[in-house]
């Protein structure tokens, strides 16, 4: 870090006023160079800390604690804090900024923290002074029990002009013993918050189902909500009927492995416009019984989500949504040209005549046990001719075999080229093909392919 910009603020400035004060009377050239030192170094330092990134490294995080304490000013620079601390030793200190380097952060907007404790997470929001954070993005490493999840949320409700909040935890493996005790409502409310994003354990176990999450999110528009235990699915159902008003997205993301939700399109509100979907997190029938009732203007699905042709149908024919607009599909992609062409050189023009079929399997698309591509090449005429929008990498899919067999013939031609020997292309291709190829890139060359037969 430049020695300047390190010095005390004190020191620095005391010293631009002293030699500006001590020529000032003589007209002295130096005075309006030390004014424009001054202007760079401020200009230097809202830029180097407007956002700051700290990992597990010890000496980079005291490094920068120095900095603070040596100049206290440059905390009211830092935008955006991110901690990202790694270190798998939980039995010492990771996080070691101090609450008085904590406390100048005054303008803070934006702060991650990722791989903290439960207890260092805490110190850093209790000693934050910044009422105007915007975003919180807290995932932490330990393990939390229920008076900790309460502590936490009541923690993040002091920044009352907090928009985003994304909170990450682990949780304890349920007890089926234990008796289940319904949380106490939380102290705070966040009454900007616009985006959250949040497991279903953490959100039933903080709020319980019942109307204290309308009533503490009355502003909410957008739910991220991770499916770890399906089985809270009914009191999700629950805190879905009843949600804030202004809830307009619902985005369900990856949840492989945790089993599959189900009974809960039919508790969705109808203020509902936006939907996206991630794999394993619902059931065909169901879905398919509820697009029709939908008011949603856009759906989308994650990229291994499991989509049929029966969905696909559904979305872009008679029974979607009456006010759907938009579809986003990507739940399989494809290799790009560029990764097709690496593989043919690897393998070689001699190996491809005999391997180019298994190469096609290993980088085509992964098509869903009742998805093809003429089902997709379907649903996206019918999109088009419903004046719907289709994005996603899915699109790249459609005519993936017609680009695979161009980028091959290109790649043989081009081997066949050099030794003026074109037969197996046109037994594979056909003669059309072959001519294609020359007229485009040799046109001499066609004289010399044999006559038809």
């Amino acid at each position: 870090m430049p020695s300047l910009l390190s010095l005390p603020d004190e020191l620095l400035v005391r010293t631009f006023d002293y030699r500006a004060q001590r020529f000032g009377t003589c007209g002295n050239p130096l005075v309006p160079l030390l004014s424009v030192c001054r202007r760079v170094r401020n200009a230097a330092q809202s830029i180097l800390y407007s956002e700051v990134i700290l990992g597990s490294d010890a000496d980079a995080m005291a490094c920068f604690e120095a900095v603070i304490q040596q100049n206290p000013s440059v905390g009211q620079l830092v935008g955006r804090l991110t901690i990202r601390t790694t270190d798998s030793a939980l039995d010492r200190p990771r996080l070691q900024l101090s609450e008085a380097t904590i406390r100048t952060f005054t303008q803070l907007k934006e702060l991650t923290l990722h791989g903290a404790t439960f207890d260092e997470a805490s110190a850093v929001l209790a000693a934050l002074p910044s009422p105007s954070v915007r975003q919180l993005d807290l995932q932490l490493a330990n393990v939390i029990d229920p008076l900790q999840r309460q502590n936490l949320w009541n923690l993040t409700s002091r920044f009352s002009d907090l928009r985003v909040l994304k909170i990450d935890t682990c949780d304890n493996a349920a007890d089926p013993n234990s008796p289940v005790t319904a949380p106490a409502a939380p102290k705070g409310a966040l009454p900007r918050l616009v985006e959250l994003h949040i497991s279903d354990s953490f959100l039933i176990k903080t709020f319980g189902a019942a109307e204290p999450f309308r009533q503490f999110l009355p502003s909410l528009r957008e739910l991220h909500l991770m499916i770890t235990q399906p089985d809270l699915m009914p009191a999700i159902t629950t805190i879905l009927s009843e949600p804030p008003s202004s809830l307009t997205t619902l985005k369900l993301p990856n949840n492989l492995g945790h089993g599959i939700p189900s009974r809960y399109f039919q508790a969705l509100p109808a203020s509902l416009r936006h939907l996206q979907l991630g794999p394993g997190t619902f059931y065909e029938a169901e879905l398919l019984a509820y697009l029709p009732t939908a008011n949603l203007t856009s759906i989308g699905f994650d990229y291994y989500t499991w989509v049929t042709d029966r969905v696909l149908q559904k979305l872009a024919g008679r029974a979607r949504p009456p006010q759907l607009r938009r579809i986003r599909l990507d739940h399989i992609d494809a290799s790009k040209s560029e990764e097709i062409e690496r593989s043919f050189k690897r393998f070689g023009a001699a190996s491809l005549s005999t391997t180019a079929g298994q190469v096609r399997d290993d980088l085509g698309p992964n098509w869903p046990g009742s998805g093809t591509e003429e089902g997709l090449r379907r649903a996206l005429a019918g999109a088009h001719a419903n004046g719907i929008e289709v994005t996603g990498s899915a699109l790249d899919c459609v005519d993936w075999n017609v680009e695979f067999d161009r980028l091959l013939v290109d790649y043989l031609m081009e081997d066949a080229q050099l030794v003026g020997r074109y037969d197996e292309v046109m037994a594979r291709f056909g003669r059309k093909a072959v001519v294609a190829w020359l007229e485009e890139h040799a046109p001499d060359q066609i004289q010399f392919l044999r006559p038809r037969a």
